[in-house]
């Protein structure tokens, strides 16, 4: 599953998104163990796409400018930091590549497999 957050006003800062974004995963992670299903911390990343403008133009933000941590609840109960990666950073999960790209407005889904190497 996909869980994506946009800002709702051009003043919310990366801060505030993350926020709402941990209230999301806490209501996603309840609703999981309803059902007796949870988030696997070392198998969740997330990306802050935040921007910076440099003075000519405008560049993802790096995760030292917008810190923060997002977390779940493991197998035994105790909050783990879900990873955070880089916008420009890929991820693989069941095949694929998942990555925030130059077009911040998509998300790509590469195919990677041995069968097209």
């Amino acid at each position: 599953m996909t869980l994506m957050l946009s800002q709702s006003t051009l003043e919310e800062t990366p801060h505030k998104a993350q926020e709402k974004l941990q209230a999301a995963i806490d209501t996603w992670e309840f609703s999981l163990k309803a059902t007796c299903g949870a988030i696997v911390p070392e198998k969740t990343v997330w990306w802050l796409v935040s921007f910076k403008w440099n003075g000519s133009s405008w560049r993802y933000a790096s995760i030292q400018a917008s810190p923060g941590d997002l977390r779940v609840k493991d197998i035994t109960n105790e909050r783990k930091v879900i990873k955070c990666l880089e916008a420009h950073q890929a991820y693989e999960t069941l095949g694929f590549f998942w990555r925030q790209t130059e077009t911040w407005r998509k998300i790509h889904c590469l195919t990677h497999s041995p069968l097209y190497s």
